[in-house]
């Protein structure tokens, strides 16, 4: 490698860490011309294409990096790490797994292990990754990050809080890692410290734009109509839940089929209906239960919807929290849109309540409003 490729190379790199991933190619392109297999420049270059978004052509370089170097470790970790960026799982497992077979003492191939299986919803699995990278280093702050966020999908409260004191220990000023404790401590419902890290990533980094998505979540979450909702959604999850909760459920299911038999064996043979009946009250009335359950739990989140969504546009519309609307400008608009075919839909239902039910008018009502709320979740998520 020349002098002027080695000054070129340790530009580009510093303008990687500074996130100027454009300027930071344009200087590797600048070796490549002359040197077109310094591999170096090309692992550069994949980190700043990746940076930058531009994964097939980061593809590209990346098998050519593999072929010019079938033996480095770090060059199938990038090439793990592009396959996680376009969610090709399988492909990033298969390079990553060889990256710890060549270099088995690298925690971060077990950090990159440990998130493919979380995009897989393995949390089990994600965890014992970020665990095996944190016995190689156990203050490797990407696996600790690992570690938090499949303690916080699993409700691991307590052990995900020792992994954020751990953290902040090491890199309290860290954007990324307080945007991702912010995140990790809303799934476990502590939204009081979630809008506390979230702020704290803000004032390191104000430009994170990603932040302000999960900062307005988070305050919404502690107004009181979702507060609401959370409660009787858990009630009724657990109740509904109960037979799995039960020991020896197969037993009862046993038990069950039995009964049945029964109730067949004496309808055919002896023509007892009474008996038939007496027989089949109790899964009868256990079906009927959970049956309701269901009923009621669709009734009320459909009713609350139009709670929740007017406490939606009094946060949007209120000036301690105004800055959301920039965020989330579309959703104030489906919002006063909902509201506004509520209101038209109950003036209707008071002109026309001569002609038409009014039990009519405020089905349809719920109807509407249920559709239009899952259709502007689905318009915001995408």
């Amino acid at each position: 490698m020349s002098n002027s490729s080695d000054i070129i190379l340790k530009r580009a790199e510093v303008l990687i860490d500074q996130e100027r991933y454009e300027l930071a190619a344009k200087e590797l392109y600048k070796i490549l011309t002359t040197e077109p297999e310094h591999v170096d420049a090309i692992a550069n270059l994949v980190r700043s294409l990746t940076g930058s978004s531009q994964y097939s052509e980061a593809k590209q370089w990346i098998e050519k990096l593999l072929y010019l170097a079938p033996d480095r470790a770090y060059f199938y970790y990038l090439a793990a790490f592009v396959e996680v960026r376009i969610k090709d799982f399988d492909l990033a497992e298969k390079h990553i797994r060889t990256a710890i077979q060549l270099e088995p003492d690298w925690a971060m191939h077990f950090e990159v292990l440990s998130r493919i299986y979380q995009h897989r919803g393995k949390y089990e699995e994600g965890l014992i990754y970020a665990n095996e990278g944190l016995r190689l280093d156990p203050d490797h702050i990407d696996c600790l990050d690992a570690r938090l966020f499949s303690l916080s999908m699993l409700g691991h409260k307590e052990e995900a809080w020792a992994t954020i004191n751990q953290a902040l220990k090491l890199e309290p000023e860290n954007p990324y890692l307080r945007r991702d404790i912010g995140v990790a401590l809303m799934h476990l419902g502590d939204y009081e410290a979630a809008e506390y890290h979230l702020q704290e990533t803000l004032r390191i980094e104000p430009s994170y734009e990603d932040v302000q998505k999960h900062l307005g979540k988070t305050i919404k979450q502690k107004q009181w109509p979702y507060r609401i909702s959370r409660t009787a959604n858990v009630v009724f999850n657990r109740l509904l839940s109960l037979p799995s909760r039960l020991p020896h459920t197969e037993y009862g299911y046993a038990l069950l089929s039995l009964l049945f038999i029964a109730v067949l064996f004496v309808f055919l043979f002896f023509k007892q209906q009474t008996m038939v009946w007496a027989l089949l009250i109790l899964p009868l009335g256990c079906l009927l239960f959970f049956i309701s359950l269901y009923l009621f739990q669709f009734l009320f989140n459909t009713l609350w919807k139009p709670v929740i969504y007017i406490s939606d546009l009094w946060l949007y519309t209120h000036k301690k929290h105004k800055h959301l609307y920039q965020t989330e400008k579309q959703k104030v608009v489906q919002t006063g849109q909902l509201i506004g075919i509520g209101v038209i839909l109950l003036v209707l239902c008071i002109i026309f309540g001569k002609n038409v039910p009014l039990l009519a008018w405020i089905v349809l009502t719920i109807v509407v409003l249920y559709w239009y709320g899952k259709h502007s979740q689905k318009n915001t998520s995408s």
